[in-house]
């Protein structure tokens, strides 16, 4: 709040050590921006959409109204990705963190 409020800039060594994010690149590290975004696209989009609409809608929610959040944010991409998607993790695919080949 208080970053948000004075308008404070953050170092990233801060911005990481507070939560603010997970990775810090070096200075002009446009490929590893680029790697996480291909990481991020092999993903099925529906559910990558979901996923990140839970976390922004669902953050300090009690648990059951963020489950019920969370159920609602992924009908769509369950009935878009979902039955396919199961099928081919039961064929082993995205087994043990493996992404390497999951659509």
């Amino acid at each position: 709040m208080e970053i948000i409020l004075t308008g404070r800039k953050v170092s990233a060594d801060e911005a990481y050590r507070i939560g603010l994010c997970e990775k810090i690149a070096p200075r002009g590290a446009r490929a590893a921006a680029e790697n996480m975004a291909q990481e991020i696209a092999r993903f099925p989009q529906a559910a990558v959409k979901a996923d990140r609409a839970n976390v922004l809608e669902t953050y300090g929610l009690q648990v059951r109204e963020a489950l019920k959040r969370e159920w609602a944010n992924g009908i769509e991409a369950h009935h878009k990705e979902g039955a396919n998607g199961a099928a081919r993790f039961s064929a082993g695919k995205g087994r043990h963190g493996d992404f390497a080949d999951i659509l």
